[in-house]
């Protein structure tokens, strides 16, 4: 659900602030927004809640955000953005840097840098799988869905898998699509299998010519 406020938030309740920049940048000044964040992260302890802000770059966001969290998730970082992370910061995005430049670009897709020193985690990689209905397509159509609308039905849970005795050309061309944005991602065959309803053989077919 979308709130507008603090008080319409429950208890032990997990929530996101997606490009959270737009509402705690590092260069807004006044004291209404210190205020914010500081009511933001002292309520979510009190009333058990979860804080995830999502940055593109965490030098943009507001510095008493950095301060308080418990944990870091690091995708790969720029090169070129190199040298301008925050100081408190910077050690940890160098020491991301090294351990990506050493994964192949696929693992690197779904791989996250993780640190959270008060768990005795001060980097360790952890990974995560995009969902079975991701397409190469779905960050175009969240990019143009403003707040308040609706995603389409289709995306908002993973489907059962596939199974049909008869595959229309369309039918076939799209699980081919799928396969080849999922295997894009990083997947193995034997997930997007399970995921299209199809053996692994047929997977290898549609995504042939990719390597």
């Amino acid at each position: 659900n979308l709130a507008e406020n603090l008080s319409e938030i429950p208890s032990n309740a997990v929530i996101y602030i997606p490009e959270s920049y737009r509402l705690f940048h590092a260069r807004s000044s006044g004291a209404s927004q210190g205020q914010l964040v500081g009511d933001l992260v002292n309520m979510s302890r009190h009333r058990g809640h979860t804080l995830f802000f999502d940055v593109q770059n965490p030098a943009q966001i507001d510095r008493n955000i950095v301060s308080e969290a418990d944990l870091i998730l690091i995708k790969e970082p720029s090169p070129l953005g190199q040298g301008f992370e925050r100081p408190q910061l910077r050690g940890y995005m160098d020491a991301a840097r090294g351990v990506f430049a050493l994964m192949n670009k696929r693992r690197r897709k779904r791989a996250i840098y993780v640190v959270a020193p008060g768990a005795g985690i001060t980097g360790q990689i952890m990974e995560n799988r995009l969902p079975s209905f991701w397409t190469s397509r779905l960050s175009t159509i969240f990019g143009s869905t403003h707040v308040g609308e609706t995603i389409p039905s289709r995306l908002e849970k993973s489907p059962a898998p596939i199974r049909h005795r008869r595959r229309s050309r369309a039918a076939v061309s799209e699980r081919r699509e799928k396969a080849r944005a999922m295997r894009a991602a990083g997947y193995f065959l034997e997930e997007i299998a399970a995921a299209l309803g199809v053996s692994k053989s047929q997977v290898f077919r549609y995504c042939q010519g990719m390597d």
